[in-house]
């Protein structure tokens, strides 16, 4: 029989079930009306069928734990995860806090994101599913709260357990390990279709939030994006317990020559509450002709552990091929989407992957582009609209979103490190999270047969 962990957190130990928590208590929470109305069983439990289901599980080795209160050894509730899918990366979560006393203090929160991280360091996991009945509404704003969003049960249809039309099926995407939130769109207005303009602050840190209780760790930032470093900053100071990694550029117009670099950067953490900024990024191949010290500059930060990482946005193939030649920067930021240049990119991703550069994707989208209507295309733009259309009836046929298409194609490139995108509101951010561990292979066949001539009007900075 393998050894079930024993876990830890702040506030609580999660010990294996067994029969020494064969109580009177767990009993009396079985046969309490107001414990199980919203449990799957419960109200004619003995001792002696309590023992049973406490040594099936033993003998089946099921992921169920017992949820202690550390300070006193006080059994209050349990939880389990059960059934596992190691082929799929799932696993379904159920929980019960049991000791009605204990109710409202938090603990199925600590229970359930100890879990979550459990599944997703030791297990190894993609994603956690649930189902609970439609009328818990307590539970119903918990979920809601840790990230857990509704399920689409007819694209989805793999992750469903024993669902019915009383309940409610959520899951939650714990291991969003290459996506990484673009944030321009909280600090200016961007983007092609945006039609809501700069995000207020309190729809900035839904946002946000929902992110980060999605295991999404990393923010895309610039210090040109607008208040894009103030929302952040004001989110950290908010929630101090709930810190991304920034990934940032210094603004082009920066002079360097008449400023000090580090105090520069110094303040920039402290407008974004850090202590320390993950990625620091020149913002374009011009900046850095125009001044190349700043390669120098940016690996002083590095030594002096103010940055972790060396990076440069790019644009332009040739600018892409002379950095990855000429210089060691850690990544390398570029656009890059289904419509890109396959043979070009396939010789960019060689040279990186020799060089130990990472590549972060950005323009996944062309900016919304793939999804602006007929009327709303813009003129300059139309050669494009031939190869949209072409992607459109791919989705139609293989009955899949376009936005599940072309991000599934950038996710699943294993050359690409990093996957920027950025949302205009929350339930786009949702819907990117949702689509972003798909299960449709593209058809290779299909990739390689696009081909787009005008390849200037894939890079926004043309438009």
């Amino acid at each position: 029989m393998n050894k079930i962990d024993f876990i830890e957190s702040e506030r609580l130990s999660l010990e294996p079930i067994s029969l020494k928590f064969l109580t009177k208590n767990y009993l009396e929470w079985l046969n309490d009306q107001e414990v199980y109305k919203y449990l799957e069983s419960g109200g004619d439990y003995t001792l002696d069928n309590l023992k049973e289901y406490i040594i099936g599980h033993q003998m089946n080795q099921t992921l169920f734990w017992a949820i202690l209160i550390k300070s006193s050894n006080y059994h209050i509730g349990n939880i389990k995860i059960d059934p596992v899918d190691d082929e799929k990366k799932t696993a379904e979560l159920g929980i019960m806090i049991g000791e009605k006393n204990e109710w409202g203090k938090g603990y199925a929160y600590e229970a359930i994101s100890t879990i979550e991280e459990y599944c997703l360091k030791k297990l190894r996991l993609n994603t956690i599913t649930l189902g609970l009945k439609k009328s818990n509404k307590n539970a119903l704003k918990l979920y809601q709260k840790l990230g857990y969003v509704e399920y689409d049960r007819e694209r989805y249809p793999e992750v469903y357990y024993n669902s019915s039309p009383q309940s409610v099926r959520m899951y939650k995407n714990i291991c969003n390990k290459k996506l990484i939130l673009g944030t321009v769109q909280l600090g200016k207005e961007y983007g092609i279709n945006n039609s809501t303009g700069i995000l207020k602050s309190q729809e900035s840190h839904r946002i946000l939030n929902t992110a980060y209780e999605n295991n999404i760790r990393l923010l895309d930032t610039a210090e040109a994006y607008g208040k894009s470093h103030k929302i952040i900053g004001e989110f950290h100071k908010k929630f101090p317990n709930k810190k991304f990694k920034i990934i940032s550029k210094l603004n082009p117009s920066f002079e360097t020559k008449n400023h000090n670099l580090k105090e520069h950067v110094i303040n920039i953490m402290n407008d974004l509450s850090v202590d320390y900024i993950h990625g620091y990024m020149i913002h374009d191949y011009n900046h850095l002709q125009v001044n190349n010290f700043l390669y120098d500059e940016l690996n002083s930060l590095k030594n002096n552990k103010l940055i972790n990482l060396t990076g440069i946005s790019l644009y332009n193939f040739s600018d892409i091929i002379d950095i990855l030649e000429n210089y060691n920067f850690d990544f390398i930021q570029i656009p890059f989407n289904i419509l890109s240049n396959k043979k070009k990119f396939d010789k960019i991703f060689k040279i990186s992957s020799d060089n130990g550069i990472k590549i972060f994707a950005r323009s996944v989208f062309l900016q919304g582009l793939f999804f602006s209507s007929e009327s709303n295309f813009p003129k300059k733009l139309l050669p494009l609209k031939k190869h949209i259309a072409n992607l459109q009836s791919y989705c139609e046929k293989n009955k899949i979103g376009l936005n599940e298409l072309a991000l599934n194609y950038v996710t699943k490139n294993s050359s690409i490190d990093q996957v920027i995108v950025g949302v205009d509101n929350l339930s786009q951010l949702v819907n990117n999270i949702k689509i972003s561990f798909s299960t449709h292979n593209i058809q290779k066949s299909f990739t390689d047969r696009i081909n787009v001539n005008e390849e200037s009007l894939l890079n926004p900075t043309n438009w």
